[in-house]
């Protein structure tokens, strides 16, 4: 993404990294503070759909083990 100003153009890159949603955010708004805010919610959200995705893991593995444990006679 091109910058009109190149101060502010390092100061988003130096921000945001390769966060696109950051780097758009700062180049439309031209505060870097919106730019942290929307690289932040993006982090969140990629952790949140990480933590899910292993809750969902443990819980197939909880599911299975019990199953296992206590239905055994059903399926004879």
């Amino acid at each position: 993404m091109e910058f009109d100003n190149a101060t502010l153009g390092q100061q988003a890159r130096d921000v945001c990294g390769d966060n696109k949603q950051c780097l758009f955010d700062i180049h439309t708004t031209g505060k870097i503070s919106i730019g942290m805010a929307s690289k932040q919610a993006a982090e969140s959200f990629v952790a949140f759909i990480n933590e899910t995705e292993t809750a969902g893991k443990i819980m197939k593995i909880f599911t299975t083990i019990w199953f296992a444990q206590n239905c055994q006679g059903l399926l004879n």
